[in-house]
């Protein structure tokens, strides 16, 4: 073997040769490794379509926030309310503030007579109206309109 360009060598040192590979790694290793470079592609790949769905959908729900005006040409006549509303109409079953206004994501229910504040406006998106409220918790969301009437 050549000895490598620029390697001083004693007179009385012979030329370096390359070692001999250790030995490689066990099989099963390697499919282990092979495995878990899987796992993590399809972890990832997940944590990208729920971010990319989250996404898609926060910007639905900024685009449904139409004004009610606007909104009130192509449905029901409906008001924005102001003030205090009372949970009512609901046959004895509560009605629930969500976190969105959809019947999806609920807070927490609340019985016929109890007293929620109106803290914005109206809008009507998933085939209904809805209020912006405030409940006697300090929970802040959305309550179906149905349920809801001005004090």
């Amino acid at each position: 073997m050549a000895p490598l360009v620029g390697f001083p060598l004693a007179p009385n040192q012979s030329v370096p040769t390359r070692k001999a590979a250790s030995n490689p790694p066990p099989l099963w290793l390697l499919h282990l490794w092979v495995h878990v470079r899987a796992i993590l592609l399809i972890v990832g790949v997940v944590m990208f379509l729920v971010w990319r769905i989250s996404a898609d959908n926060s910007e639905s729900f900024a685009n449904s926030s139409v004004s009610a005006s606007s909104a009130a040409s192509s449905t029901e006549e409906h008001t924005d309310r102001t003030g205090t509303l009372v949970v009512g109409n609901t046959d004895g079953d509560g009605a629930y503030i969500h976190v969105t206004p959809s019947l999806d994501n609920r807070i927490t229910a609340w019985s016929d007579g109890t007293e929620v504040q109106s803290v914005g406006k109206s809008i009507y998106t998933n085939s209904r109206w809805w209020d912006h409220v405030q409940d006697p918790a300090g929970n802040v969301g959305w309550m179906a309109s149905e349920y809801l009437a001005i004090k």
